[in-house]
């Protein structure tokens, strides 16, 4: 039941682009985990039995070391860079890592923030198709993804990414 909880609060966070923290980041395993120190936490302030308590720690606790070693073993994504706007407000955020064989980048666009991030998802560039070089911002509202094939530009307002965002970030 715990998995299935975290996954629904893990998908209402992206949903609204909401990141509290950096939390919305977070897999349904990491969500199963937080849900499950937070339930063996209730036990024990309410006076439950301790061993109880144990085993809703240690389930979770267990899931999430598997699910990250599986994870860290294939290496999904290998890579975390980000890009930031000229007057830092905006960050690109790309993650690389392998579909198979072919590398795959995911793209993000945040708002950060001290207590609560924003975050968009900008698309994906898959390595069968295109291959992504770089980013670069071009003003405070603008910044140029370089793919195979020239630059796509992406534009920013204040309500995040002004759409719609080209066809060739979608290969994925």
């Amino acid at each position: 039941m715990l998995p299935v909880l975290a996954s629904a609060a893990a998908w209402w966070v992206d949903l609204h682009g909401l990141a509290v923290a950096g939390l919305s980041a977070l897999s349904p395993l990491a969500w199963a985990g937080l849900a499950g120190v937070c339930v063996a936490m209730w036990l024990i302030a309410c006076g439950g039995d301790l061993r109880i308590a144990g085993w809703v720690l240690a389930a979770p606790l267990a899931v999430l070391a598997l699910g990250y070693g599986f994870v860290a073993a294939l290496g999904l994504f290998d890579e975390r860079s980000e890009v930031r706007s000229p007057n830092s407000r905006y960050a690109l955020i790309v993650q690389s890592g392998h579909a198979a064989i072919d590398p795959i980048w995911k793209l993000q666009l945040e708002q950060p923030g001290a207590l609560i991030s924003r975050r968009w998802p900008i698309g994906c560039v898959n390595g069968d198709y295109l291959n992504y070089s770089d980013a670069q911002w071009v003003s405070d509202s603008r910044v140029d993804i370089r793919i195979d094939g020239g630059a796509v530009p992406l534009l920013v307002n204040e309500n995040g990414p002004v759409q719609p965002v080209d066809e060739r970030l979608r290969s994925c």
